[in-house]
C-alpha cells in the first residue's frame, strides 16, 4: 500500500517550514549552528538534510 502525498512526512515537513519561513526564523532561530563546518564535514558527499532538529529544540 502506498502513502498518499498527504501522509508523506517529507512533504508535511517541507510544507510546514515553507508556509512562513521568515516568521518561523524570527521566532525559533535564535542562534546558528555553533560548528557548521564540523557538522558539514561529517556528511557524505551528496547528502541532503531535511531537518536539523526537532522543532525549536527548547
Amino acid at each position: 500500500m502506498s502513502e498518499s502525498p498527504n501522509d508523506d512526512p517529507v512533504i508535511i515537513s517541507v510544507a510546514a517550514y515553507s508556509t512562513n519561513p521568515i516568521a518561523y526564523e524570527e521566532k525559533y532561530a535564535t542562534h546558528l549552528l555553533d560548528r557548521p563546518t564540523r557538522f558539514a564535514s561529517l556528511l557524505s558527499p551528496g547528502s541532503h538534510i531535511l531537518d536539523l532538529g526537532c522543532g525549536p529544540g527548547r
